[in-house]
């Protein structure tokens, strides 16, 4: 049984670690389809841990990932175009054998990067959505006691059956259950007449 010296296995964690960066980095690319995902993990299995070549043919892509050749082909295309891929003939005509494939690896820190500015984006929508519910909250009590429907907050739309309608309904069944001399005093309160 061979053993792996501290030092191989140590490179060998930085070669999956870098093949996982690359693919983490594609799988956010907003111009890599989900076939060419598909292709560019392919690829990436073929390439070797010690001298980084990678040359299958498109056949063999085509069969592992279950497609067409030219679907294959068309993919391989697009990362090239993208800048995830560089492709070299292995034959002087460029005919009978396979490509040499190369992942390119300067949009990785970039396409990372994209991750977390949607996270934080995606946080400052959420914290602006509860802002606004907690503004909606206030309108809605200014509303009742001014009588006048206020409108709602910049982007947002009022469902048909608003709130402020809602809370009216509320007040007319909490009045039901108020005694009189409450009514009386709320009355007077609501028409701005004092007691």
């Amino acid at each position: 049984m061979n053993e792996i010296s501290p030092a191989d296995e140590n490179a060998l964690k930085k070669f999956t670690s870098d093949k996982l960066d690359v693919l983490n980095g594609m799988s956010v690319d907003p111009r890599i389809t989900a076939t060419d995902f598909r292709v560019a993990f392919r690829l990436i299995q073929h390439v070797n841990a010690e001298t980084l070549a990678c040359f299958p043919s498109q056949e063999l892509l085509a069969d592992e990932a279950v497609m067409k050749e030219r679907t294959v082909r068309n993919s391989i295309a697009r990362l090239k175009d993208a800048g995830w891929i560089k492709i070299r003939a292995r034959s002087a005509n460029g005919r009978g054998k396979s490509n040499f494939y190369a992942f390119l690896t300067q949009h990785v820190n970039a396409m990372l990067d994209r991750i977390l500015l949607l996270r934080e984006a995606r946080e400052e929508n959420r914290k602006q959505r509860l802002d606004d519910a907690d503004h909606r909250h206030v309108d809605a009590g200014e509303t009742l006691t001014t009588g006048m429907r206020l409108p709602p907050p910049t982007g947002m739309r009022m469902p048909p059956n608003t709130l402020t309608e809602h809370l009216q309904t509320y007040q007319v069944k909490r009045e039901k259950h108020l005694p009189e001399e409450s009514l009386n005093a709320y009355a007077v309160a609501k028409e701005g007449k004092v007691a």
